[in-house]
């Protein structure tokens, strides 16, 4: 319903123009604008430009019925989005604003001087003013006539305070030296914010704190380091780009990229390494230091090996070591201490011993000594080789305060169901019916696969769903009804196969049309469902 949105362009086509303008009284009736205000539905030169990579953002042909319905579908983030765009479209088949102008200077001091703008015709200016855009907005001057008299007053002049890092001003100097297309220059600060699927590896030195940016300590860090750096210099880039533009035109000229980048590195080296002692007097950077804690080691030649060695003060399983116990696992002997786990005590031995593993960035093996654990039988957990994968697997013994007995157990590794009285934790008792089933659980970043008993899921109740089987093969269900529409048997023939189709719907305001795309991996609150791709349709 809105066009390409990663551009800066700010004029439009001809052709645009003449495609857009026979919606321009639909768009307003949906944005509650008076149609009577669009006098000019003839092309203006300052809007139109004879060709364009993309032009500017606009809405399309595919009109909504209501703002409502852009909400219901795109959330009020959509809404906003459509409004704006809309309105600025149709301000331009407005009349120009219109006001007078009033200058004045003060007899005795022509060089004194002010200016008032009094409005006499708003036009365009009732259906979008550019001014609201403004993240720095200046108080409005509300006086429409000027006072015969001046009173002088001694005014103390002051430094004006640097202008504040917003989006606004970020662009503007990436403007000046014409660094980046408008896509670039906000797919490079979203990256800096770590915003977006793509980069979610990528540590953060932005954010955003009411509207202004702010560096976190990694950016502080960088930005200690990088000062008077030519990499942090926009007159070296904007060389850089423009070499690398002779380049494309001749290609024999590769060389001088070589030079440049031969000259940054010196350069900027020699910089960083005189910077460095600016990274202990950031406060930032000390607090980001403070997080990134080096481990603690203790180190003492190994009686086994008689080599001396650093190992860990805390053991992988959380216990922190005392002195006594560093000196006797230096003395090849075990320790033997207490350590709460999953709200249980257990009894674990541990002790320093030769290990090999392989590096993860050089894949070589490495031999270090490090610690080892020994831990209590585990009594929770049941071990045996499921028959269905003939592989083995441990898996809790109970499950609802329920303990699994022998019978059950072999039933379960031979992949049956089986069914018994449990316990929910409101203290209900309840049927479980159900089977062995391989699990996953997120950690954090990390995922755990986990064998487990798992209850059958509920029946679907077929007199409000439709269950089908879908083209990959594997059962579905979705409501019989969508949007005030029941489905009827050859659309559902069409959603099991994975197909596209035109469905008309009844709205509040008459019929509308959509595309409707089945899609099995729809997500809500982080839950997958089956549900539909939709867009309108002519």
């Amino acid at each position: 319903i809105v066009s390409y949105p990663r551009t800066e362009d700010n004029a439009i086509t001809i052709d645009d123009f003449n495609e857009l303008l026979p919606y321009a009284d639909k768009i307003a009736a949906v944005v509650g604008i008076d149609s009577k205000l669009l006098s000019h539905k003839d092309p203006r030169k300052k809007f139109i430009i004879k060709s364009e990579d993309h032009g500017a953002n606009r809405p399309t042909k595919l009109v909504p019925q209501s703002l409502e319905e852009v909400e219901d579908k795109y959330g009020k983030c959509g809404r906003d989005i459509y409004e704006r765009v809309a309105k600025s479209y149709l301000a331009m088949l407005a009349d120009d604003y219109v006001y007078t102008q009033v200058k004045a200077h003060i007899a005795n001091h022509p060089d004194f001087t002010s200016t008032i703008n009094v409005p006499k015709e708003l036009n365009y200016k009732l259906i979008f003013n550019e001014n609201d855009l403004n993240e720095e907005k200046q108080s409005e001057n509300k006086a429409t006539h000027f006072a015969q008299n001046a009173s002088p007053e001694v005014y103390q002049g002051t430094n004006t305070p640097p202008t504040k890092p917003t989006l606004t001003f970020i662009l503007n100097n990436l403007d000046k030296w014409n660094l980046g297309t408008g896509a670039t220059k906000m797919q490079t600060i979203s990256k800096l914010q770590a915003i977006g699927k793509e980069n979610k590896k990528v540590i953060p030195q932005l954010k955003v704190v009411r509207g202004v940016f702010e560096v976190t300590g990694t950016g502080a860090l960088i930005a200690c380091l990088a000062k008077d750096t030519y990499l942090s210099s926009g007159k070296i880039t904007k060389r850089l780009q423009d070499i690398l533009n002779e380049i494309k035109a001749d290609p024999t000229k590769q060389d001088m990229v070589y030079s440049v980048a031969e000259k940054t590195i010196e350069h900027d080296k020699a910089v960083m390494i005189e910077n460095a002692p600016l990274l202990n007097q950031d406060a930032q950077v000390k607090e980001l230091a403070g997080d990134l804690k080096a481990i603690e080691r203790f180190s003492g030649v190994f009686t086994q090996t008689n080599e001396t060695v650093n190992p860990p003060v805390t053991i992988f399983d959380g216990h922190t070591t005392t002195e006594v116990e560093q000196q006797e696992a230096l003395e090849g002997k075990q320790i033997t201490y207490s350590i709460e786990k999953f709200g249980k005590e257990e009894q674990h031995t541990a002790y320093l011993a030769e290990q090999t593993y392989k590096s993860k960035k050089t894949g070589e093996e490495i031999t270090r000594v490090g610690w080892k654990v020994e831990f209590p039988e585990d009594t929770d957990h049941v071990k045996g080789i499921y028959k269905p994968l003939a592989k083995e697997i441990k898996f809790k013994k109970e499950y609802g305060q329920h303990a699994f007995s022998e019978e059950e157990i072999i039933s379960l590794l031979a992949g049956e169901e089986i069914s018994f009285e449990a316990t929910d934790k409101q203290g209900k008792s309840f049927t479980a019916t159900g089977k062995l089933i391989e699990q996953e659980l997120k950690e954090g970043r990390r995922k755990i696969r986990f064998w487990g008993f798992r209850v059958n899921p509920k029946p679907v109740d077929t007199n409000v769903y439709v269950v089908i089987t879908y083209k990959d093969g594997k059962e579905y269900h979705f409501k019989k009804t969508y949007r005030g529409h029941r489905w009827t048997p050859e659309e559902i023939k069409k959603i099991a196969a994975g197909k596209k189709q035109i469905v008309t719907f009844n709205g509040r305001k008459g019929t509308y049309r959509m595309e409707i795309k089945p899609n099995p991996n729809k997500k809500y609150n982080g839950r997958k469902y089956f549900g539909f791709d939709e867009k309108f349709a002519k």
